[in-house]
């Protein structure tokens, strides 16, 4: 029984090595296509990730660009802001100074001129 359980034991091990083998033997083409097309779709994301590191790069650097345009602006617009606050403080003063300088002048015109009654009056004596 012994012997019996042993062969039983025997041909059944061979039978198991025998069907892996003929097994990885038929699925080994299937393993090293599904393992070509894992390589290839690795080479194509590889790809990409390079094309998209360019194309954010590429966007960085504009924004970077577009960044120092703006802040070159704001520093512009900063320094006329400042000039148009010198002229519009000029052009007031410039404003009152004649003002009060058309005002002086007019008093003083006014004060010159003798009083109306004074001039008919001299006219008669």
């Amino acid at each position: 029984m012994k012997a019996k359980v042993s062969k039983e034991l025997e041909s059944s091990a061979q039978a198991a090595v025998q069907a892996a083998a003929t097994s990885s033997s038929t699925t080994a083409p299937q393993q090293e296509e599904r393992l070509q097309a894992l390589e290839v779709g690795l080479h194509e994301l590889q790809q990409q990730n390079v094309q998209f590191t360019s194309w954010f790069q590429q966007a960085g650097d504009r924004m970077q660009a577009t960044e120092h345009a703006v802040t070159s602006m704001q520093h512009t617009l900063d320094g006329h802001q400042q000039e148009i606050h010198i002229l519009r403080h000029t052009f007031q003063s410039t404003m009152k100074t004649i003002k009060q300088d058309l005002s002086s002048e007019m008093s003083d015109n006014f004060n010159k001129q003798p009083p109306r009654g004074a001039v008919g009056e001299e006219a008669k004596i």
